[in-house]
């Protein structure tokens, strides 16, 4: 199976064996895309929760799915649950607006390189991206509550972190397992996480206020230009085009990933809310 499509507007929580972190009996997305070298989920507008347990294999690293792309069809999703969209296998996690809530695991063990969450999301439960080995840069919405343990566990290629804003700036321990120096972009209030965080547990992070942090704007038509966090890019173009997240891993692989949404009027687009590297492309 290469896709499969998910319309109910709130999905039951999937059991799981509590005895054995390893093992469950789940077989709702069993073997999913494992045939077919990666499968897609579609989550059709009505859906507003993300169940509990929806992407926990029946044995890790023996039975996992292997989904390599989430397409959002609505912004509906207002909750992702306990390991919602937890082992996934794409190169970047991109969430629609809508998400305000994430609980446990809710994004743990993925195997992105980026991850770019939305504006509504506040809430960001501990455990978020735990042993997501591959992930590098991490994007949030302009305010998070507060950055809770076990975050960034065990990502040992995580160089990059953008949190403009966090309400409750407490360390939590076990955050990072970085082999990296890890640089942390946003406010004030960042800023007097990251002093705590190092005061506390001596990692290797540094601070930029959120101004520096840049996105570069590249093309096929002759556009170019960067834009700031959350910042807009407007530009004019006879042809029709569209344009979407770019990024480079650490290893110089480039991805070329979802589409981002412009405003178009007459001849002239704006893209909105940027918060990652864009390309824009001749429409085919």
């Amino acid at each position: 199976m290469e896709k499969l499509r998910i319309d109910s507007k709130n999905l039951k929580d999937l059991s799981r064996d509590p005895k054995d972190v390893n093992k469950g009996n789940n077989y709702v997305l069993y073997h999913l895309g494992n045939d077919t070298n990666g499968a897609t989920i579609i989550f059709g507008e009505k859906v507003t929760r993300i169940p509990k347990y929806l992407m926990e294999p029946v044995e890790q690293n023996k039975t996992a799915n292997k989904v390599t792309k989430f397409t959002f069809m609505g912004n509906n999703i207002e909750v992702v649950a306990n390991y919602g969209l937890a082992f996934y296998k794409g190169p970047a996690l991109i969430l629609p607006e809508g998400i305000t809530y994430s609980f446990g695991m809710a994004f743990a063990l993925n195997d992105s390189y980026l991850a770019i969450l939305p504006n509504t999301l506040y809430s960001v439960d501990h455990f978020a991206f735990y042993h997501s080995y591959n992930l590098e840069k991490i994007v949030y919405g302009p305010t998070v509550y507060s950055i809770y343990e076990y975050s960034y566990h065990l990502n040992y290629n995580l160089k990059t972190l953008v949190i403009p804003h966090i309400d409750n700036p407490t360390a939590y321990h076990n955050l990072f397992d970085s082999k990296y120096p890890i640089t942390v972009y946003g406010d004030d209030s960042t800023q007097t996480w990251v002093n705590n965080v190092i005061e506390k547990y001596s990692y290797d992070i540094v601070y930029k206020p959120l101004s520096e942090y840049q996105s570069s704007i590249t093309s096929e038509i002759g556009v170019s230009g960067s834009a700031g966090y959350n910042d807009s890019f407007t530009f004019e173009s006879n042809e029709e085009v569209k344009a979407y997240y770019t990024y480079t891993n650490n290893a110089g692989t480039n991805f070329i990933l979802d589409e981002v949404k412009m405003d178009k009027e007459g001849n002239k687009y704006t893209i909105n809310n940027i918060k990652q590297d864009i390309i824009i492309k001749k429409s085919v």
